[in-house]
């Protein structure tokens, strides 16, 4: 029974580090699934969530290493696609704190404060700060110990149901006479868009470094 349950624990630990460990060898190929940087203290890491089509096995193995409230709030999601970037979006921040903090991945606990931004448990004096986001094809990650950080993601396309002009009208209140000046600066719709979206991720991230989430007036 023992032998069992540890080559259980050595095989869920195997698939965990296929899923959390490809940098090394596909961070130099055009098919890059896993790309970033790492020190003792910081971490920028992309996943391109498109990359990787698990198997059913490696699925429930990965999922295993998630907290209940964490598969339930994945559970929620209408989209396959959306689920599967959001479990590997809890396992990157697994990867960060245990490379962090040296604490074994058993013994890394989640919370979440009163705006639903997670923080993690039980650490004492050492206090490590990340965010997660994800949308189209990656899964992004910001880490860093002592920093507040806040990190976001936009594919740059065209808005659904919507031409530009439509959609830079509804959204007109969520941003600075300067930001539109700069903004109908370019002459193309589609730079036009583009610069749209990267004002947007640079004032989704701020609102997640400083806690408060997109509660405050972004203009």
């Amino acid at each position: 029974m023992l032998s069992c349950m540890v080559n259980k624990q050595i095989k869920r630990n195997k698939i965990l580090m296929e899923i959390l460990t490809q940098r090394n060898q596909y961070t130099n190929s055009k098919q890059s699934i896993y790309l970033g940087t790492m020190d003792q203290a910081n971490a920028r890491w992309a996943f391109n969530a498109s990359k990787w089509t698990p198997t059913f096995e490696q699925i429930m193995a990965a999922s295993s290493y998630i907290q209940p409230e964490e598969k339930q709030r994945i559970s929620k999601y209408v989209f396959q696609d959306d689920a599967k970037s959001s479990l590997i979006g809890r396992l990157m921040l697994r990867k960060f704190v245990h490379t962090t903090t040296l604490l074994e991945y058993q013994n890394i606990s989640f919370g979440r404060d009163g705006r639903g931004k997670p923080y993690l448990i039980g650490t004492g004096d050492i206090t490590v700060n990340f965010n997660v986001s994800h949308q189209g094809d990656y899964v992004v990650l910001g880490g860093s110990e002592g920093k507040n950080i806040g990190i976001d993601l936009m594919k740059i396309e065209p808005p659904a149901n919507k031409n530009i002009p439509e959609f830079f009208r509804i959204m007109r209140r969520q941003f600075s006479d300067h930001e539109w000046k700069t903004i109908y600066s370019y002459f193309k719709e589609s730079e036009q868009i583009a610069c749209f979206y990267r004002m947007w991720c640079l004032k989704e991230s701020y609102v997640k470094n400083i806690g408060l989430g997109i509660t405050v007036a972004l203009n």
